[in-house]
């Protein structure tokens, strides 16, 4: 066993660099996924508080949208779990 710190070669970074810039641009990738999921949530307690009437255009732009958000969602989870395989 060395005491000396582990080598690597200048392409390829150590294991903690990866991790940290994956973790970083998960956490991008959160926080743009929260917004959507806020404004999800917004816009349909606008719509109920306001008691309209919705033609169909809007009520499929709201499935639609709401789809988006979920498939966004499970994929940042199973990402997630990628992430915390590697540590």
């Amino acid at each position: 066993m060395s005491l000396l710190p582990e080598q690597h070669s200048t392409t390829d970074p150590p294991t903690s660099t990866l991790l940290t810039s994956e973790l970083i641009a998960f956490n991008d990738h959160f926080v743009e996924f929260q917004g959507a999921c806020a404004f999800l949530c917004d816009s349909i307690i606008a719509l109920t508080t306001a008691q309209l009437e919705l033609d169909k255009a809007s009520v499929h732009g709201l499935h639609m949208y709401a789809g988006q958000v979920k498939q966004r969602g499970q994929v940042l989870k199973e990402r997630l779990q990628e992430l915390r395989g590697k540590r």
